[in-house]
């Protein structure tokens, strides 16, 4: 996610500032690089910034490699809701998108994205 508050929620240890800066010493150092980000990792509440934030910072960084994959919860939503709960002024709690609402934040997240045609960024949509 591009979203501090995302990221913060799934105890990720990283900011928009710091991913974007890791990012640029990949690529100082020629290592190609590769971003995942998952739909729906900001539920329902967060879903709009999310996608937005997390265009931005591709957008900057621009990866050779970008893919997006839906999130899912074999394991239950507990870790994630906890997370939101610690870290979030939330007027609800966690919310899992509906397929149609993953679909909507992906539709978004693509329409957000700013990369020349002539880049060699890669996408790929996986499940």
């Amino acid at each position: 996610s591009g979203d501090d508050i995302v990221l913060s929620a799934v105890n990720k240890g990283e900011t928009y500032e710091s991913s974007l800066g890791a990012l640029a010493k990949l690529k100082d150092a020629g290592i190609k690089r590769s971003v995942m980000i998952l739909i729906g990792l900001g539920g329902r509440e967060h879903s709009e910034r999310h996608a937005e934030r997390s265009a931005a910072l591709c957008n900057e960084a621009r990866p050779e490699y970008l893919s997006v994959l839906t999130t899912s919860f074999p394991r239950g939503k507990g870790r994630v809701e906890i997370g939101y709960e610690k870290n979030d002024d939330s007027r609800e709690s966690f919310a899992e998108l509906t397929p149609r609402e993953g679909l909507a934040e992906l539709e978004l997240f693509l329409q957000s994205i700013d990369m020349p045609r002539s880049g060699k960024t890669i996408f790929r949509s996986d499940h």
